[in-house]
């Protein structure tokens, strides 16, 4: 890139930055995703069964074929557990508590971005309608979207090693009288 053509680029993202409230416009977008690693909530919804049940989407596009945990953009604006919440209200409908973060991925083989996923575990606070695009799991399905499988059952491990904790600290205040 030309010096000339450097600065031009600079006075296009501060003009975006200041002007536009840091608005990428639709016809920049994919460019700037496959250009810049970009933070984005994946936002695993475990309930409190034991072992839990989780939710996944069923995703269909030029990019996807399978289930998926929802997830977006974390927006800088938001704290981690803001941008739960707005993930969750905007791709599912339902307002969630944010419970953990359990691992953090950059994407190598993303197909059109650079996204760094930070994988939540959030918790529904209201009733968990079931649809043929959104369903609550016990097992990881088959035909799940590259590397979700795994953020699945790396969540699930989180789960399971918090619930045992917690279980242990329960036995423990209880054998020394403590509630």
């Amino acid at each position: 890139m030309t010096p000339e053509r450097a600065h031009l680029l600079a006075g296009l993202l501060d003009e975006m930055r200041t002007k536009d409230a840091g608005f990428i416009p639709d016809e920049a977008w994919l460019s700037v995703q496959a250009t810049f690693a970009i933070p984005y909530v994946e936002v695993l919804i475990l309930t409190k069964d034991s072992p839990p049940k989780f939710l996944l989407t069923y995703r269909e596009d030029a990019s996807w074929k399978g289930w998926h945990i929802p997830g977006g953009i974390w927006y800088t604006k938001y704290t981690q557990a803001e941008a739960v919440r707005s993930v969750a209200r905007r791709e599912l409908g339902i307002d969630v508590k944010f419970v953990a973060e359990v691992m953090t991925e950059k994407w190598a083989d993303h197909p059109y971005g650079n996204p760094i996923s930070h994988v939540c575990i959030a918790r529904a606070l209201e009733p968990i309608e079931e649809t043929p695009e959104r369903r609550l799991f016990k097992s990881v399905p088959n035909n799940m979207v590259i590397h979700h499988g795994a953020f699945v059952e790396r969540a699930l491990e989180f789960e399971k090693q918090r619930r045992d904790a917690t279980e242990r600290n329960r036995t423990v205040r209880k054998f020394f009288g403590q509630k």
